[in-house]
């Protein structure tokens, strides 16, 4: 992910962020597609695949700060409990956002500015992840994982329609 948040500052500056977006969305649903087809399903994503995935999603973040749905998609395994799942997805969001934090830092960006909002969102994150703990307790494991993969779809909707489309003046 630290080589990907270097892509993304260097790179990929260039793009514009609706086409980044219609291409998320896009590649969230041809792989929720692809598991369900024939021999891929019940597959699970690849170990090894992890480490370009992390540059993929490295790169992304810092453009367009969303990897979780594309994550999402491939953390999905069988021995994962509701719980792993969530939490593997939490990690990997703290990371993520712990290196653009890094990565801003390091080309000048100043967060003081934006202080009082960060210190506003913390009780927001500490009320949602006890809210989220006591839903996710209460919800049978089957249906977490329907509820997850319909989650998914709607992101990904969302990012290709209103994210992408409208605002790129497409529709």
């Amino acid at each position: 992910m630290p080589i990907g948040v270097w892509m993304g500052l260097k790179v990929f500056q260039e793009l514009p962020v609706e086409i980044i977006q219609i291409l998320i969305g896009s590649f969230i649903l041809f792989s929720l597609i692809i598991q369900q087809i024939g021999r891929n399903r019940n597959k699970d994503f690849p170990y090894w695949g992890f480490f370009p995935l992390g540059l993929i999603t490295g790169a992304l973040n810092m453009l367009v700060g969303v990897i979780a749905p594309i994550l999402g998609v491939l953390v999905i395994r069988k021995e994962l409990s509701k719980e792993a799942i969530v939490g593997t997805l939490g990690f990997f969001g703290f990371i993520g956002n712990l290196l653009k934090i890094i990565g801003f830092t390091i080309v000048g960006f100043s967060f003081m500015k934006y202080s009082l909002a960060i210190i506003c969102v913390i009780p927001s994150g500490i009320i949602g992840t006890y809210v989220g703990r006591v839903g996710l307790s209460k919800l049978n494991e089957k249906y977490f994982l329907i509820l997850f993969r319909i989650v998914l779809i709607i992101l990904a909707i969302k990012l290709i329609t209103i994210d992408g489309l409208k605002l790129h003046k497409l529709i």
